[in-house]
């Protein structure tokens, strides 16, 4: 979370860790980046209109 000061208007990052201990961020980022990473390259189904009506993982039935 930013903060930034309006009279002065300097900026300070502020970290909540809430039920983590400040020392394991850097552990929890990277397992997170690690996880979330996979979840993305998942196939999506839109609902754009194409040939046939679906796209699925981006390319044309």
């Amino acid at each position: 979370m930013e903060e930034q000061n309006l009279h002065t208007g300097d900026q300070k990052e502020r970290k909540d860790f809430i039920n983590l201990d400040e020392n394991d961020a850097n552990e929890f980022n990277k397992e997170w980046k690690t996880k979330t990473k996979c979840v993305s390259e998942i196939p999506r189904i839109t609902s754009q209109p194409t040939r046939t009506g679906h796209v699925y993982g981006g390319y044309p039935r």
